[in-house]
């Protein structure tokens, strides 16, 4: 059966900066597998985005004069690909749940990818200084994609890593890093499907993402007051493939 796409129950609203041209833009996103494998860690893996969400609430009140960030949140499988927070202040972004992130059902990790990077493609401003964090989660190969080929995928990711996007790969249970390697992912990270294992891996994704946030935070604070979003393309460019390095 063909899954479908839901729309989202929230979109971000609050947290908009006065001066928008005096704070860098930073979009997280979290493309998270709902399909039925993820049964075997499901209180880790809602632990573990927790835990996540809490970081990233931290870091957006840390640097809140010089960056306003947002959250994307996609949970999938092959019922539906689902947008419940969409460039949400963080603030506004609930913990997971039981209730709220049931797995099942297949995994259409292609479909759930493409989606994404359309549907924030459609939604980034160029005259904007702005960094994207993407990073996908789980358990399995793909198996249930309808819309979006392997070599689709492989070529719009290409063309986030031309733009400096940061696209990183967490998985497990199946050969991650040639997985990742096959749509032109070099950021990855292979973990156990364990609850040690789920819950180590989300903090080394916020630990990740920590530094990134404070790297970007310095690199822009320096910025000439002339620079331009090309300039910032520049910086975001030579920081983009080591996002993983020495975490």
């Amino acid at each position: 059966m063909k899954h479908s796409h839901k729309t989202s129950q929230k979109k971000g609203t609050e947290g908009a900066s006065a001066n928008p041209a005096k704070k860098l833009h930073i979009y997280n996103v979290v493309i998270l597998d709902r399909s039925g494998s993820m049964y075997s860690c499901l209180d880790s893996t809602i632990a573990g985005f927790n835990e996540l969400l809490g970081s990233i609430k931290a870091s957006a009140r840390k640097a809140s004069a010089t960056q306003e960030h947002t959250l994307t949140l996609v949970l999938f499988d092959s019922e539906s690909i689902d947008t419940p927070y969409v460039d949400c202040a963080p603030s506004a972004v609930k913990p997971l749940s039981r209730k709220t992130y049931v797995p099942g059902a297949a995994t259409p990790l292609y479909d759930a990818i493409g989606k994404t990077i359309t549907d924030l493609r459609s939604r980034l401003d160029e005259g904007q200084m702005y960094s994207v964090v993407l990073t996908i989660i789980t358990d399995g190969l793909e198996n249930a994609s309808t819309e979006y080929s392997h070599s689709a995928v492989q070529k719009m990711i290409e063309v986030c890593k031309e733009d400096g996007w940061v696209v990183s790969y967490m998985g497990c249970s199946h050969d991650v890093l040639s997985a990742a390697a096959s749509i032109s992912i070099t950021n990855v990270i292979s973990f156990e499907q364990s609850d040690k294992g789920t819950r180590d891996t989300f903090r080394k994704e916020a630990m990740a993402r920590e530094r990134y946030f404070e790297d970007a935070d310095e690199a822009f604070c320096s910025l000439d007051a002339s620079a331009t979003p090309a300039a910032w393309k520049k910086w975001r460019k030579s920081r983009s493939e080591d996002q993983y390095k020495d975490i």
